[in-house]
C-alpha cells in the first residue's frame, strides 16, 4: 500500500500530507487486526478512536486545502515544525539548541496573529479542536459514540471491561459487545474513508483495498449506530 502512495503522489504538492494520513492509518488499522484477533479489546477500541481522529483530520485537511491549498500546506508544515520543536525541547537542556529553536519559532510566529499561532500550538494545522472539525463534517454524533467513549480507554479511566469479567451482567455484556463490534465497524469506515479520498484525488490505486474493506464494513452487525437509537 504504501509503496503505491510514494509512486503516485511525489509529485503532488497534496501528497506530502496525504501520505502521512494513508501511513498512520496503514499502521492503526494492522494494530487493530492484532489486537482484535487478540482479544484485547480495550486497546483496540483506544486505536479505533485514533482511526476516526485519522479520519476527521485527512477530511478537514482536504477541505482546507480546496479553500486555499498554498496556506494550507504553509500551516500543515509549520504545525509540523513547532511539534517537532515540542518534542526536542522536552528531551534537551542545550541552551544553544533552545535558542535555535526560539528564533525558528519566532519566524513561524510572525506569520500568523497570536490567535491563530497559539491555536496551531494546540490542535495543529486546522487550529480547531477535533470536536469542532467533526461538527463542520457533519460527525459530531461519531464523535460522542466513538471519540468521547473510547477516550476513556486512552486516559485509564474506563474500568467497565474489567468491572464487567468479574462480576458479568447480561446488561453489561450487551454494552461490551456493541462497544467491540461498533470499534470494528469504526475502524474500517474510517480507514475505508482515508482511502477513498486519498484515491479520488491522487490515484493511488486503492481500489482493490477500497473494495476489500467495503466487503468487511458489510459483515458487521453494527448496533445503535443510528441518531435515533
Amino acid at each position: 500500500m504504501l509503496e503505491q502512495v510514494c509512486v503516485n503522489t511525489c509529485s503532488h504538492p497534496l501528497g506530502f500530507a496525504m501520505q502521512h494520513f494513508i501511513a498512520k492509518t496503514h499502521q492503526t488499522l494492522r494494530a487493530v487486526c492484532v489486537l482484535q484477533k487478540a482479544e484485547v479489546w480495550e486497546s483496540a477500541q483506544a486505536m479505533a478512536r485514533i482511526l476516526f481522529e485519522t479520519e476527521i483530520n485527512a477530511l478537514y485537511f482536504i477541505r482546507m486545502y480546496d479553500d486555499d491549498s498554498s496556506a494550507t500546506l504553509e500551516r500543515y508544515l509549520d504545525s509540523i515544525i513547532l511539534k517537532e520543536h515540542e518534542l526536542i525541547m522536552s528531551q534537551t537542556d542545550d541552551d544553544m539548541a533552545a535558542t535555535q529553536i526560539q528564533k525558528a519559532n519566532a519566524r513561524i510566529r510572525a506569520k500568523y496573529s497570536q490567535t491563530t499561532f497559539n491555536a496551531l500550538l494546540h490542535h495543529g494545522f486546522s487550529g480547531k479542536s477535533m470536536w469542532k472539525k467533526a461538527v463542520a463534517l457533519g460527525q459530531e454524533h461519531m464523535y460522542k459514540l466513538v471519540y468521547v467513549d473510547y477516550s476513556r480507554n486512552i486516559h485509564a479511566l474506563d474500568h467497565l471491561e474489567l468491572l464487567s469479567s468479574r462480576n458479568p451482567e447480561a446488561e453489561d455484556i450487551k454494552i461490551l459487545t456493541e462497544r467491540n463490534i461498533r470499534s470494528a465497524f469504526v475502524s474500517i469506515s474510517s480507514a475505508t474513508a482515508v482511502l477513498d479520498i486519498s484515491n479520488s484525488r491522487l490515484s493511488c490505486g486503492f481500489e482493490r483495498d477500497i473494495a476489500i474493506l467495503m466487503l468487511a464494513l458489510d459483515e458487521i452487525p453494527i448496533p445503535r449506530l443510528a441518531k435515533n437509537d
